[in-house]
């Protein structure tokens, strides 16, 4: 008979007349299987055995079943003992017999279940699969999304290249060209009036003329494309003597604010050309239209924006011209819009006109 059943030492059933609680169980009325956390350390198993003519040969041997491969013989020795036993159903079965003699045709059994640790459940380790399942998937789409992008981010590099070349061809072809083919002409011109001093001089003239803005219209496009420009301290300084020469050229008087440490950001091509475009055709419009004497040029800028206002005290235009698409008005527009820009023009006749553009000028990594 098994006589106590103990668990780190402390009895959680007994065999006798004992008062049946939530901790200590009577093994004489047991018939359902004892629930054992999953957390003890040593269990223990007493019992015993009675003959009255022989008690000292009696002999033991136990087997748990669910773990145990065969019997273990115990000896004389009345107790087994076992250490974490893993979670699942078990069976201790024990059997007597005195010296020699057959083992008890029924062992005496006692059925208990060692519950599992939580990561030992299956709801654990379903959650767990569908988990790791998810993270699997999550890891295979991030790898592919960021193999994508960084395609993408390629071909959209190869197509900035391509639209830069083509931007490049129209500007050396539409501006450079002409003035080229200008000087050509001009030249033709000066060698069939070669006999006549006046026109001779005068195309002579146009020739050095054409030939300073053929010379301007390079160093505009070198400067464009050169990449040691691309930061906002080279942009800002760019525009600002641009500006100067081209008013105090033009005979205007000018105001120029820059700002003294602007961010050293990164700037595309694309935006310093744009941005710089825009910039020559509104100092050409007061040049050439406004018949301004005074005119400024403000540019501010910030961590990710540049904004640039530039104001003359010239006669203005009706704001009607600017819907039918005067003055480049519509083409200096369409450039801010094509940087993700925006742009604004005020006018007011014979009080003069302020454009007002801005746009984020940080390359994005």
């Amino acid at each position: 008979m098994l006589t106590q059943v103990a668990m780190d030492g402390k009895t959680i059933a007994s065999y006798g007349d004992v008062v049946p609680t939530q901790t200590v169980a009577n093994l004489k009325t047991l018939n359902t299987p004892l629930d054992l956390p999953p957390g003890y350390r040593h269990l223990e198993f007493d019992f015993t055995a009675f003959h009255f003519s022989d008690p000292e040969n009696i002999h033991f041997r136990y087997q748990l079943g669910g773990f145990d491969n065969g019997w273990i013989d115990a000896g004389t020795a009345r107790y087994a003992t076992y250490s974490r036993l893993p979670a699942g159903d078990y069976q201790f079965r024990i059997q007597a017999s005195v010296g020699d003699g057959p083992w008890g045709e029924t062992p005496v059994q006692l059925a208990f279940i060692v519950a599992p640790f939580f990561w030992q459940t299956w709801w654990f380790r379903a959650g767990a699969v569908i988990l790791l399942g998810a993270l699997l998937v999550t890891i295979v789409r991030y790898i592919s999304f960021r193999q994508l992008r960084l395609k993408l981010r390629a071909v959209e590099q190869q197509a900035a290249v391509e639209r830069e070349r083509g931007r490049i061809a129209r500007d050396i072809h539409d501006d450079l060209g002409n003035r080229l083919t200008k000087i050509e002409l001009l030249t033709g011109l000066a060698q069939l009036d070669r006999h006549l001093p006046g026109k001779s001089v005068t195309h002579i003239q146009q020739i050095s003329t054409t030939a300073r803005q053929a010379t301007d219209a390079l160093d505009e496009i070198v400067w464009a494309i050169n990449p040691r420009n691309d930061t906002l301290p080279h942009l800002v300084s760019y525009l600002g003597q641009f500006a100067v020469e081209f008013l105090r050229t033009a005979g205007i008087s000018y105001r120029v604010d820059l700002p003294d440490f602007p961010p050293p950001n990164a700037v595309s091509a694309e935006v310093r050309h744009n941005l710089f475009l825009v910039v020559k055709e509104s100092l050409n419009n007061i040049v050439c239209h406004a018949r301004a004497s005074e005119a400024s040029l403000a540019i501010d800028v910030t961590e990710k924006l540049i904004n640039i206002v530039i104001e003359d005290n010239g006669s203005g235009f009706d704001e009607t011209a600017f819907n039918n698409g005067g003055n480049g008005l519509k083409n200096m527009q369409q450039r801010m819009s094509e940087i993700g820009g925006e742009f604004q023009i005020k006018t007011t006749p014979n009080v003069g006109t302020r454009v007002s553009f801005s746009c984020l000028c940080l390359i994005q990594k």
